[in-house]
């Protein structure tokens, strides 16, 4: 599943340097995730294939020479369950163990 986050500063002085972060820890652009620059006010933060691990309080922070600000969201991504060893069938005798 593709997740998406855009972050707009809506005004400021420029220039403003646009980044982000989850769970407090800087996000390094990868195969699987991107940062994109749209123009100074606006970034947008893609991840191609969203599974478990991505999910945490994402923020975009905004900086200038007079301040910083942050806007933060959850994402929350849900897996269904998968097996780790598929079942067999086996055959047993009544009363023996099946192993």
């Amino acid at each position: 599943m593709r997740s998406q986050a855009t972050c707009f500063v809506q005004e400021g002085d420029l220039p403003i340097s646009i980044h982000w972060e989850r769970n407090g820890i800087p996000i390094q652009a990868s195969p699987n995730v991107r940062i994109t620059k749209v123009d100074d006010l606006t970034t947008i933060l893609v991840i191609d294939k969203a599974g478990a691990e991505h999910s945490g309080n994402y923020t975009c922070y905004a900086s200038n020479a007079a301040q910083t600000v942050a806007a933060s969201a959850m994402l929350s991504v849900q897996v269904p369950p998968s097996w780790v060893s598929p079942p067999e069938d086996v055959s047993a005798a009544l009363g023996g163990l099946a192993v």
